[in-house]
Protein backbone atom coordinates (compact mmCIF):
# COMPACT_ATOMS: atom_id res chain seq x y z
CA UNK A 1 0.00 0.00 0.00
CA UNK A 2 2.83 2.49 0.71
CA UNK A 3 4.87 1.48 -2.26
CA UNK A 4 1.53 1.96 -4.36
CA UNK A 5 1.16 5.71 -3.04
CA UNK A 6 4.45 6.67 -3.68
CA UNK A 7 5.81 6.46 0.37
CA UNK A 8 8.91 4.87 1.19
CA UNK A 9 9.34 2.94 4.61
CA UNK A 10 12.47 2.65 6.97
CA UNK A 11 12.88 -0.02 9.60
CA UNK A 12 14.85 1.31 12.46
CA UNK A 13 16.30 -1.84 14.23
CA UNK A 14 18.85 -3.23 16.17
CA UNK A 15 17.89 -6.49 14.64
CA UNK A 16 16.63 -8.52 17.25
CA UNK A 17 13.42 -9.50 17.46
CA UNK A 18 11.04 -12.68 17.34
CA UNK A 19 12.39 -13.93 13.59
CA UNK A 20 9.96 -13.91 10.36
CA UNK A 21 11.11 -10.99 9.11
CA UNK A 22 9.79 -12.00 5.31
CA UNK A 23 6.31 -10.20 5.42
CA UNK A 24 8.46 -6.75 6.88
CA UNK A 25 11.58 -6.62 5.09
CA UNK A 26 9.59 -7.31 1.70
CA UNK A 27 7.21 -4.38 2.41
CA UNK A 28 10.88 -2.18 3.46
CA UNK A 29 12.60 0.38 1.28
CA UNK A 30 15.34 0.84 4.24
CA UNK A 31 16.62 -0.69 7.10
CA UNK A 32 18.09 1.77 9.62
CA UNK A 33 20.53 -0.83 11.73
CA UNK A 34 22.26 -0.36 14.97
CA UNK A 35 25.01 -2.58 15.35
CA UNK A 36 25.95 -3.05 18.80
CA UNK A 37 28.90 -5.11 18.79
CA UNK A 38 30.75 -7.05 15.69
CA UNK A 39 31.94 -9.72 17.70
CA UNK A 40 29.76 -12.78 19.82
CA UNK A 41 31.69 -11.41 22.72
CA UNK A 42 31.51 -7.78 22.45
CA UNK A 43 27.78 -8.29 21.54
CA UNK A 44 26.91 -10.60 24.73
CA UNK A 45 29.44 -7.97 26.81
CA UNK A 46 27.12 -4.91 25.74
CA UNK A 47 23.81 -6.07 25.20
CA UNK A 48 23.40 -9.40 27.75
CA UNK A 49 22.38 -11.69 24.61
CA UNK A 50 23.69 -13.89 22.16
CA UNK A 51 23.85 -12.84 18.73
CA UNK A 52 21.34 -15.64 17.45
CA UNK A 53 18.90 -13.18 16.64
CA UNK A 54 20.76 -10.18 15.16
CA UNK A 55 22.27 -12.66 12.82
CA UNK A 56 19.11 -14.35 11.31
CA UNK A 57 17.56 -10.63 10.57
CA UNK A 58 20.63 -9.63 8.73
CA UNK A 59 20.77 -12.60 6.70
CA UNK A 60 17.56 -12.06 5.73
CA UNK A 61 18.10 -8.34 4.94
CA UNK A 62 20.86 -9.74 2.99
CA UNK A 63 18.20 -12.59 0.95
CA UNK A 64 15.90 -9.92 0.52
CA UNK A 65 18.01 -6.87 -1.02
CA UNK A 66 17.04 -4.50 1.50
CA UNK A 67 19.52 -1.27 1.13
CA UNK A 68 20.83 -0.60 4.89
CA UNK A 69 22.67 2.62 6.70
CA UNK A 70 24.25 1.24 9.54
CA UNK A 71 24.89 3.05 12.93
CA UNK A 72 27.08 2.10 15.77
CA UNK A 73 27.63 4.04 18.86
CA UNK A 74 30.75 4.84 19.63
CA UNK A 75 31.61 5.00 23.68
CA UNK A 76 34.64 5.48 25.20
CA UNK A 77 36.77 2.80 26.46
CA UNK A 78 34.42 0.18 24.84
CA UNK A 79 34.11 0.48 21.38
CA UNK A 80 36.16 3.58 20.67
CA UNK A 81 39.46 1.50 19.80
CA UNK A 82 41.15 1.78 16.45
CA UNK A 83 41.48 -1.78 16.82
CA UNK A 84 37.74 -2.18 16.82
CA UNK A 85 36.45 0.35 14.56
CA UNK A 86 38.71 -1.36 12.16
CA UNK A 87 37.44 -4.78 12.88
CA UNK A 88 33.95 -2.95 12.34
CA UNK A 89 34.39 -1.71 8.94
CA UNK A 90 35.96 -5.43 7.85
CA UNK A 91 32.64 -6.80 9.22
CA UNK A 92 30.35 -4.04 7.17
CA UNK A 93 32.59 -4.41 4.35
CA UNK A 94 31.52 -8.20 4.37
CA UNK A 95 27.65 -7.10 4.41
CA UNK A 96 25.60 -6.02 0.86
CA UNK A 97 23.64 -3.27 0.23
CA UNK A 98 25.37 -1.21 2.52
CA UNK A 99 24.60 2.88 1.65
CA UNK A 100 26.12 4.26 4.68
CA UNK A 101 27.69 3.95 7.76
CA UNK A 102 27.15 6.76 10.76
CA UNK A 103 29.55 6.71 13.72
CA UNK A 104 27.51 8.23 16.42
CA UNK A 105 29.48 9.35 19.26
CA UNK A 106 28.82 8.51 22.74
CA UNK A 107 26.61 10.98 24.88
CA UNK A 108 24.54 11.59 28.38
CA UNK A 109 21.45 12.72 26.94
CA UNK A 110 19.14 10.06 28.66
CA UNK A 111 21.31 9.55 31.64
CA UNK A 112 18.53 11.63 33.94
CA UNK A 113 16.09 9.29 32.33
CA UNK A 114 17.29 6.23 34.35
CA UNK A 115 17.61 8.07 37.54
CA UNK A 116 14.48 9.18 37.34
CA UNK A 117 12.96 5.83 36.85
CA UNK A 118 15.33 4.35 39.61
CA UNK A 119 17.27 2.22 36.95
CA UNK A 120 21.08 1.69 37.06
CA UNK A 121 22.34 3.55 34.55
CA UNK A 122 24.98 1.06 33.40
CA UNK A 123 27.44 3.60 31.68
CA UNK A 124 27.83 5.75 34.76
CA UNK A 125 30.83 7.86 35.04
CA UNK A 126 31.80 7.84 31.26
CA UNK A 127 32.07 10.98 29.93
CA UNK A 128 30.35 11.71 26.13
CA UNK A 129 32.66 11.34 22.97
CA UNK A 130 33.66 14.69 21.28
CA UNK A 131 31.99 14.30 18.10
CA UNK A 132 35.05 15.15 15.95
CA UNK A 133 36.94 12.45 17.85
CA UNK A 134 36.08 10.02 15.10
CA UNK A 135 36.31 12.46 12.26
CA UNK A 136 39.57 10.29 10.75
CA UNK A 137 37.23 6.80 11.24
CA UNK A 138 34.39 8.53 9.87
CA UNK A 139 35.97 9.86 6.78
CA UNK A 140 37.12 6.14 6.09
CA UNK A 141 33.75 4.95 6.35
CA UNK A 142 32.75 7.04 4.06
CA UNK A 143 35.44 6.74 1.45
CA UNK A 144 34.20 2.85 2.11
CA UNK A 145 30.62 3.10 1.88
CA UNK A 146 29.70 6.52 -0.42
CA UNK A 147 26.81 7.27 -0.03
CA UNK A 148 24.34 6.40 -2.45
Amino acid sequence: LCKARGIGTCLDTAGAGRGSYDSILQNTDLVLLDIKHYTPEGYRQITGREMDMFNRFLEDVQKYQVPMWIRHVVVPGLTDGDAHLQGLLEFVSTLRNVRRVELLPYHTLGVHKYHTLGYPYPLEGVEPLAKDALAGWQEKFDRAFPHI
